[in-house]
């Protein structure tokens, strides 16, 4: 039960963080597509700890549905920095951090 609580504590930064980056968003758009990805990033932190709690053979699709939320928290953090609403500075580092929760998901996937 240790290994997976990392996992909760980088998906907890990562929201941190993007909470902080939406604030300097257009108002227009904080409330569109910065509520999107805030609420992708709060689902992916649920469905973790949800995954940590919950039975063996019930964590496999919870984990299938923290790694589809990944993906639309990827695309709508693109989106975000194609439109040029945070530097390519943030946008890298929120890129680091969903991609190395995707691969604690993975390994954590592979262990099920």
């Amino acid at each position: 039960m240790a290994a997976p609580e990392p996992i909760v504590n980088d998906a907890y930064e990562l929201l941190k963080y993007l909470i902080i980056v939406l604030k300097k968003m257009p108002r227009d758009q904080k409330f569109l597509l910065g509520d999107r990805i805030q609420q992708q990033a709060s689902d992916v932190l649920e469905l973790l700890i949800e995954a940590i709690y919950t039975q063996k053979h019930l964590k496999k699709p919870l984990l299938l549905k923290v790694n589809i939320t990944l993906e639309k928290l990827r695309h709508f953090v693109r989106l975000g920095y194609e439109m040029g609403y945070y530097p390519s500075t943030r946008y890298q580092h929120i890129a680091k951090q969903i991609d190395k929760i995707g691969k604690q998901v993975g390994g954590w996937l592979k262990a099920l």
